[in-house]
């Protein structure tokens, strides 16, 4: 997995986009002498700056589209942003700027009141490999604010409160966002995604996720570590056991997942 690191220019700004440790934007010189604008979270604690890149590089394995990550150094004479915060010499996680909007700003509050609409945005391919990916990852976190969307495109941001380790067993669907905006549509859409859900686990070798992410991704993942200065290794074995078990039991929490007639939510008899 390849990713940008570079030195944050002067002029970072805080952004209009809403965010609980808030979001700057700012101008970025590559290691290789491009100049890039991105949007920042200098404030994120370290671990959960780490799960943005986890997220971001286990993304590309899952063919997710995210935006680009970016390890950025704020210089150590940088001063305080206009509103007195000071981010002087620490490494942050950024992202690439994304041209369209996250689905709030799109569409209005009563987007998926409209049960066609919805079942249009549940029709695109990349809609039950999003609910897959937040699975393995145990996303409780997505909703209309990190989901950016055009009409045709989907692409996933915040990702910050993934691989929750207390909760590593919970069945599969619970508080998945995308099952219950199609739960909301209609019936057939409900078992239209579920069905492509299913056929995604079965078809692709979840269960080898792990091996080929600790050989790809390791290095580049303990580096982004280090320099984030998360301290020790406690957390990334702690995030990477989780992860794994995770994606080992995809397939088991699918049949554990099952009402009284023994049909799990696909409603595949088991």
């Amino acid at each position: 997995m390849s990713f940008s690191e570079g030195t944050l220019l002067a002029g970072m700004e805080l952004s209009k986009l809403s965010s609980t440790w808030g979001i700057y934007k700012g101008d970025v010189e590559r290691h290789d002498g491009e100049i890039v604008s991105v949007y920042l979270k200098p404030s994120l604690p370290p671990r959960f700056a780490f799960k943005e890149f986890f997220a971001a590089f286990l993304s590309k394995l899952f063919d997710v589209s995210t935006p680009d990550p970016y390890l950025v150094f704020i210089p150590k004479d940088y001063g305080s942003t206009p509103n007195g915060e000071d981010f002087s010499g620490i490494f942050c996680f950024a992202m690439e700027i994304k041209k369209y909007p996250d689905m709030s700003r799109n569409f209005s509050g009563e987007f998926f009141e409209s049960s066609k609409v919805a079942e249009e945005f549940l029709k695109k391919p990349d809609v039950a490999l999003m609910g897959v990916f937040d699975e393995v990852l145990y996303n409780q976190d997505r909703h209309h604010e990190n989901v950016l969307y055009d009409g045709e495109s989907v692409c996933l941001i915040d990702h910050e409160h993934v691989l929750c380790k207390n909760n590593k067993d919970v069945e599969l669907g619970d508080h998945n966002w995308m099952w219950s905006i199609a739960k909301s549509a209609s019936e057939l859409s409900f078992r239209r995604v579920e069905k492509k859900v299913f056929e995604l686990l079965n078809s692709n070798s979840y269960e080898d996720v792990p091996r080929v992410a600790y050989e790809s991704l390791w290095e580049d993942l303990s580096l982004v570590y280090d320099k984030l200065e998360v301290g020790g290794k406690k957390f990334l074995k702690e995030d990477a056991l989780t992860y794994c078990y995770r994606s080992r039991a995809i397939l088991s929490l699918v049949q554990r997942t099952c009402d009284s007639h023994k049909l799990n939510q696909m409603s595949f008899p088991l």
